[in-house]
Order: C-alpha cells, then structure tokens, then sequence
C-alpha cells in the first residue's frame, strides 16, 4: 500500500506509541488509570505531530488504524485547516 501511495505522494510511516523501536514514556500506565494512559497517548502522538511538522506540507491527509485513530483523530479535529 505504501509503495503505491509513495508513486503520488509524500508517505510517512511511523513505528506506533510504545511498538517497535520507540519507548512508551516513563509515566504512561493503563493500570494507575485510564485517563492518564489516554492523555499520555495523545501527548506522545501532539509532540511525534509536532517533531515532523517540519517535512509536512501546508494542508495533507492523514490515514491511521487502530489505536491511532482515537489520537490522531484528535489532531486532526484540532488542527482542520491543515487536514
């Protein structure tokens, strides 16, 4: 699917919140509380956003699954003039 988007378009695929290579943050537990895993999910994907802010165009799409949906769904809502 990448190779094929990439042909026409600008493709950035990231390694997800606490998969792979990159760390969950420190204070990030489901198990002290739900509220708190949720606003550091969100925070994660508002600092990765702003980190690659940089290589983004004025106006682009987004396409995210599963857990990142919820996240950048966020982002997306906030941020409807660049979406």
């Amino acid at each position: 699917m990448f190779k094929g988007l990439a042909e026409n378009f600008r493709v950035i695929a990231f390694d997800s919140f606490s998969h792979g290579a990159n760390t969950k943050m420190e204070y990030c537990s489901g198990l002290e509380s739900a509220q708190k895993a949720e606003a550091s999910l969100i925070e994660w994907y508002t600092e990765f956003m702003a980190s690659i802010d940089h290589i983004l165009p004025e106006k682009f799409n987004m396409l995210a699954m599963c857990s990142g949906c919820y996240p950048m769904g966020l982002y997306a809502a906030a941020n409807k003039h660049r979406i």
